[in-house]
């Protein structure tokens, strides 16, 4: 991924742009914590941290990757006033190299902005690494 991408996303959040980077987890996120009440969860391209925040609000021990620098500031920001812990990594999702197993992995917006071997390869990475039953 490059950084005229993480520059083109940083320029969103600091415009405090809405849409897919609201407050609001989206529709599915919503429903993990009624399928499984804790555990480890990736969120990958979690930006200013929608989902993530929602997730550790509920328990969860969430690690949130993104490109750009600024989202992630927002959701560390966030997660501080709330006494939430997340972390926070910033980085090329299609480098990300995972060594733990999660009980949730999930991925928003991001397969579009990859070519298929990267966006194949991820998806493989995320099965290896998603726990039995997760």
């Amino acid at each position: 991924m490059s950084d005229k991408l993480s520059k083109h996303y940083d320029h969103l959040y600091k415009s405090h742009h809405t849409g897919f980077a609201g407050t609001n987890p989206l529709p599915f996120v919503r429903r993990v914590p009624e399928l499984i009440t804790e555990g480890a969860v990736l969120d990958i391209g979690g930006g200013p941290g929608r989902n993530a925040l929602f997730l550790a609000r509920h328990g969860f021990a969430v690690t949130v990757v993104d490109i750009s620098t600024v989202g992630l500031q927002r959701a560390i920001t966030d997660a501080a006033a709330d006494n939430l812990p997340i972390t926070a990594i910033v980085g090329d999702i299609t480098k990300l190299g995972l060594k733990d197993d999660y009980d949730v992995i999930i991925m928003t917006y991001v397969l579009h902005l990859i070519d298929t071997t990267a966006a194949t390869n991820l998806i493989t990475d995320i099965q290896a690494h998603t726990k039995p039953n997760g």
